[in-house]
């Protein structure tokens, strides 16, 4: 399966889901402060994502996703706050349950 990720994506991305009969388990990645939801969890060197290639092989019955949220750091002209990504994902994971 071929993935194409816009580089500005905002919110929660699926990167694989088991049929709905098969899905018992939610993993969403989070990357950190300043971090790309894609490229936090993709190695450099050869592309390969282990969210995306790797776990669902090991939990099949997961519906893996990646949540990519608008952070700067120090020095940067961001207008967010912790306590604003916090609640943004907080709403955010309540829709999903």
């Amino acid at each position: 399966m071929k993935l194409f990720i816009d580089r500005q994506f905002h919110g929660v991305t699926v990167l694989f889901a088991p049929p709905a009969e098969e899905h018992e388990i939610h993993v969403l990645a989070v990357p950190g402060l300043g971090g790309h939801a894609f490229g936090s969890f993709t190695s450099k060197s050869d592309g390969y994502m282990w969210l995306r290639d790797d776990l669902p092989l090991n939990i099949p019955s997961a519906r893996i996703m990646v949540y990519s949220y608008d952070s700067g750091l120090e020095n940067s002209d961001t207008f967010a706050h912790i306590g604003n990504l916090a609640s943004s994902l907080h709403i955010t994971i309540c829709r999903l349950l």
